[in-house]
């Protein structure tokens, strides 16, 4: 029988523990936008909801970010935070024990269409997100599975639907960049990551300033009511992919966004509007304050 809904956590042992291994691994990193937080905590205290928002590349981004989260002392976002994740993890039984110590929402994955639970997991888990106190803060992967081409992918349009159920919603976007070197796709991308020296290749992590939702939603039905093609909810999506690729043009490496679905979306809005600029125009922009460890 599968668990539905919201799971709080379910062992403060394993949040503990998960969190002191955590603060002492040796992992290296190099973490922009860390000012970002401050914003982000106030939002949260002003009971608005916030999901934080990251590309997905590897499951480092999950250890590593982890990581940076309590070697910078905003541990407590985790303890609070809510992770909404595929179902599948929470059906194996090695990644659901190290799933105590978080709460979680199960999904299923639109892709995975011959799961009879997909409709009944999928409802609980919005019903879950909307009736979660103001001031939750969420972590969703809006692309449909971890980069394997280390390009950006077009992420699943029904992910917005987790931040229009929530009023006064804000996304703190994330971009993360060479974890893919720390933990490579594959069985032995794991080996590597823990006793192969993975964790030592310095990887970075890009925080961007939270964007409001509703605001970006006023662009989103400008460019569906002003030109033709544009599927709302997938744009709604894509807007949010946007930020983090303007992420690594400005401020990481562009080798992310070029050849990927988000730089050809890059350059069509900027066809369209002189609201957007194209990729080759963004990086020119000079990167904001870094912190290297």
């Amino acid at each position: 029988m599968s668990k539905e809904g919201y799971i709080p956590r379910r062992s403060e042992i394993t949040y503990k523990l998960e969190s002191v291994l955590l603060g002492k691994l040796p992992v290296k990193y190099e973490a922009v936008g860390l000012e970002h937080f401050t914003e982000l905590e106030r939002l949260l205290e002003n009971g608005n909801t916030g999901f934080v928002t990251p590309d997905h590349r590897t499951y480092a981004d999950i250890a590593s970010g982890a990581v940076i989260m309590f070697k910078e002392k905003k541990g407590s976002l985790i303890r609070k935070g809510v992770f909404i994740i595929s179902q599948k993890y929470i059906d194996r039984e090695l990644s659901d024990f190290f799933l105590r110590g978080i709460n979680v929402i199960p999904m299923i994955s639109p892709t995975m269409k011959d799961d009879p639970r997909q409709t009944e997991v999928n409802m609980a888990g919005l019903r879950a997100v909307r009736n979660r106190p103001d001031g939750t803060l969420f972590v969703l992967t809006p692309e449909a599975e971890r980069i394997k081409t280390g390009k950006m992918e077009k992420a699943r349009r029904e992910s917005t639907s987790f931040w229009h159920v929530k009023r006064n919603v804000y996304l703190f976007l994330v971009a993360f960049e060479r974890t893919e070197v720390q933990w490579p796709p594959g069985k032995k991308g794991t080996l590597h990551y823990w006793f192969g020296g993975g964790m030592l290749h310095k990887m970075r992590v890009i925080f961007g300033k939270p964007i409001e939702v509703k605001k970006m939603d006023q662009i989103v039905n400008y460019l569906a009511q002003n030109y033709d093609g544009f599927d709302r909810k997938q744009l709604s999506v894509d807007m949010a992919m946007r930020g983090i690729a303007i992420l690594h043009l400005t401020q990481g490496d562009k080798k992310y966004v070029e050849g990927s679905y988000y730089e050809d979306l890059m350059r069509d809005l900027s066809s369209k509007s002189w609201l957007f600029l194209k990729p080759e125009e963004l990086t020119k922009f000079d990167p904001s304050r870094k912190r290297g460890v």
